[in-house]
């Protein structure tokens, strides 16, 4: 749209300042924002961090998920909760080329402690729908600007690889496209 390339979110935001043809600087800028850190800033940081520094070996809080069940009319769903850490400034500090293991071992028990005895926690999965939801509503406001008329896309059985069935008792059944292109039951 810009015609340039936007490597960073640091230009990401010069350009939108600076040339706002447009009118999208007053949606974007506040994902992109440092304080209060936006959704799209958050989720950049947690992906910078995870990916690249930290990963599941290297995380200080360990393997820190869980399964959780609800009831529903579909029988008894699992679902994932993975408590996001919290201190956003080691994060960045992290991203930054900070070393993980900074502070003394009685310092890094204490943060592990705090951060385990949270009551309330930023959940991966939902942190991943509230910046799934800032990109559509950014693809939205793109489409309007540049008058791109969007297009459903319907998921048919040929577009499926693979799948898990969970049924109510508890049983799983998985299901892999075989050479003739249909679902078959593994």
């Amino acid at each position: 749209m810009y015609l340039k390339k936007i490597e960073k979110i640091s230009k990401m935001i010069k350009l939108l300042q600076s040339d706002d043809r447009f009118s999208l600087a007053p949606i974007i800028l506040p994902m992109l924002a440092d304080d209060p850190i936006g959704p799209i800033r958050l989720m950049s940081l947690y992906r910078n961090v995870f990916f690249h520094y930290v990963g599941t070996k290297n995380n200080p809080m360990g393997q820190a998920f869980c399964f959780r069940d609800a009831s529903s009319n579909f029988g008894r769903i699992p679902y994932l909760i993975y408590p996001l850490y919290d201190d956003i400034t080691r994060l960045r500090s992290i991203e930054r080329g900070a070393p993980l293991d900074e502070g003394t071992r009685e310092e890094q028990r204490d943060e592990v402690k705090r951060f385990m005895q949270l009551t309330h926690y930023t959940d991966a999965m939902d942190l991943c729908y509230d910046s799934f939801m800032c990109l559509l509503t950014l693809s939205a406001e793109i489409e309007r600007c540049t008058r791109v008329d969007s297009r459903t896309i319907v998921l048919t059985d040929a577009d499926i690889l693979e799948a898990t069935i969970q049924h109510s008792d508890g049983t799983a059944a998985h299901f892999v496209k075989g050479e003739d292109g249909k679902l078959v039951q593994k």
